[in-house]
């Protein structure tokens, strides 16, 4: 095999050697051949990659625990790395069961990353697998897929994992990701400058949000309503909103909540005329 693709490298230059592998050179090349293959013989491949990926990462679970096994952390991949290869190559080769597992840690580890297009294409892969997800794990999973569609700007194609996963967390009939729920697509909507069809959605998010004590919920509610009565010159209110959103940042002890809540409530401040005490939020 390595013969082979070293041959291919001298006479076409269609792969070429990275350090102890051989890479494309050019992806439509790759694609062209991946997508030329025998659907079932391309699933089996996958699987094979996920299994030894798998196998792999748990023999060496008992060492990553003992720190001198690896001196400063060493060159072995990162369990949300390894997470996010098995995943998605048991998806693509059929076996959503042996996936699952994998499925959080690989897509936290995306999002953490910032590799939110990989995070959308690996939620996707899931989210079409029959039966895989279902009720508030398949919520999840959809909340994650428009988190990293938001960061990218893909509000259209927000749209509709964020209306699923609230008619799931409606279905539940539980608070907390109703409440969740209420305020992630309250949010798009105000986004999307949607205001009348925000406003409910925002409210009864901070109501749920009180019900079951989630202050995070009512922090993003409110600072959202502060924006919506800012937009729409109700000065007074969006003051208020901005300070609630405010006093609950700091309850919460989350410092880049509250430096997002003084920023808001400094802008509302500002448009009152009030500059000086507009300039005090800005610099807290």
């Amino acid at each position: 095999m390595l013969r082979r693709l070293a041959a291919i490298e001298c006479r076409h230059g269609l792969v070429r050697s990275s350090g102890r592998r051989f890479v494309f050179d050019h992806h439509e090349v790759q694609q062209a051949l991946y997508d030329g293959q025998f659907a079932p013989l391309r699933e089996q491949y996958h699987l094979a990659l996920a299994r030894v990926a798998e196998e792999r990462e748990e023999a060496t679970a008992a060492e990553r625990t003992d720190s001198s096994a690896t001196p400063h952390g060493g060159d072995r991949e990162q369990p949300g790395v390894v997470a996010a290869f098995v995943a998605e190559h048991f998806l693509r080769g059929g076996d959503g069961e042996r996936a699952r597992r994998h499925l959080g840690p690989a897509m936290r580890h995306l999002e953490g990353t910032y590799a939110n297009d990989a995070a959308v294409r690996l939620a996707r892969l899931a989210l079409d697998c029959p039966g895989l997800l279902t009720g508030l794990d398949r919520a999840e999973i959809l909340t994650l897929e428009a988190r990293c569609l938001a960061i990218q700007g893909r509000s259209e194609e927000e749209e509709s994992p964020l209306r699923e996963q609230f008619q799931l967390a409606e279905e539940s009939r539980d608070s907390k990701a109703r409440a969740n729920a209420h305020a992630l697509l309250g949010d798009l909507e105000l986004r999307r400058s949607r205001l009348d069809e925000a406003y409910p959605l925002l409210v009864e998010a901070d109501r749920l949000g009180a019900e079951v004590g989630d202050l995070t919920v009512r922090y993003f509610s409110q600072i959202d309503l502060g924006l919506l009565f800012l937009r729409q010159g109700r000065l007074a209110e969006a003051k208020a909103a901005c300070e609630n959103g405010l006093t609950l940042a700091v309850q919460t002890g989350n410092g880049r909540n509250e430096a997002t809540a003084s920023g808001h409530l400094g802008m509302v401040l500002g448009s009152q005329g009030r500059h000086e005490e507009a300039r005090t939020c800005f610099e807290r």
